[in-house]
């Protein structure tokens, strides 16, 4: 008795130091993706297009810039077509220190108001898209706890499976997800793949990285989507595809402002 109680103290030992080993690993994997190289500026153009439920499209163009330091990613996006949309733009300073509160703005040219964006207000549509406001900046990994569900294939490509639960309701209140799958390429720690689960509507969004590439060594997604549906059935579709894109460039940083987001870029 004593002998099939040991055994089973063991068996249990070591599938406890597996969870716990997966759990470390899976936070690595998502520190790597975070931290990955990305260049201390970037430019580029981009095409916003939104597909509703009865595949009506409204496309959208914009310019995009953005400039990385240590402590903060400065980043805008200015539209420029059509004239429903043309002039506004959106301004994000993402701080990588965990006590200082990241800050969005939001001007409309038709108000000529700068609007900004609250934590509460970060789980609602960008600009009518299938993307938050929060999904236009990085996630804090410290909000998440990770675990590695499985590896598999994607586009050819291995990848990590994991998945992400928020540690607490004011998480999910903020970004509006209960949960995510996450597909981690092995090779560039490059999330290719993911599912969210919204707290509201039984409703799932799918990102999927359609097109990358690799530009002055720094990878980057050219064609993404992200899909909302209920069960099976497609609600609404946004494509983004990034063009003329280009690294490590003389910028003019005052356009990364309030100002800058008034004057557009």
């Amino acid at each position: 008795m004593k002998n099939v109680l040991l055994k089973f103290l063991i068996l249990l030992s070591i599938l406890v130091s597996s969870v716990f080993s997966d759990n470390i690993n899976a936070r690595k994997i998502m520190e790597k993706v975070n931290s990955r190289y990305e260049g201390q500026n970037q430019i580029s153009n981009m095409e916003m297009i939104l597909i509703n439920k009865s595949s009506q499209k409204k496309v959208r163009k914009l310019r995009t810039l953005k400039q990385i330091t240590d402590n903060v990613t400065k980043s805008i996006l200015f539209f420029n077509y059509p004239l429903d949309v043309k002039g506004s733009g959106f301004l994000t300073y993402d701080y990588s220190d965990m006590v200082i509160d990241d800050e969005q703005w939001l001007y409309l040219p038709a108000l000529q108001k700068t609007k900004r964006i609250v934590s509460s207000e970060r789980s609602k549509s960008f600009m009518g898209s299938d993307f938050t406001y929060g999904d236009m900046k990085k996630h804090e990994i410290n909000n998440y706890t990770y675990k590695i569900l499985k590896s598999l294939k994607v586009n050819g490509h291995d990848t990590w499976v994991i998945e992400a639960l928020p540690i607490n309701h004011k998480v999910i209140e903020e970004t509006g997800y209960t949960k995510s799958i996450l597909f981690v390429q092995k090779d560039i720690y490059f999330i290719v793949r993911a599912v969210y689960f919204l707290k509201e509507g039984k409703k799932r969004k799918y990102l999927d990285i359609q097109e990358l590439k690799q530009i002055k060594n720094i990878w980057i997604a050219t064609r993404t989507t992200m899909t909302t549906q209920q069960g099976r059935k497609k609600l609404h579709q946004t494509i983004l595809n990034q063009y003329n894109v280009k690294f490590d460039q003389d910028i003019d940083t005052s356009l990364l402002s309030l100002r800058g987001l008034k004057n557009g870029i």
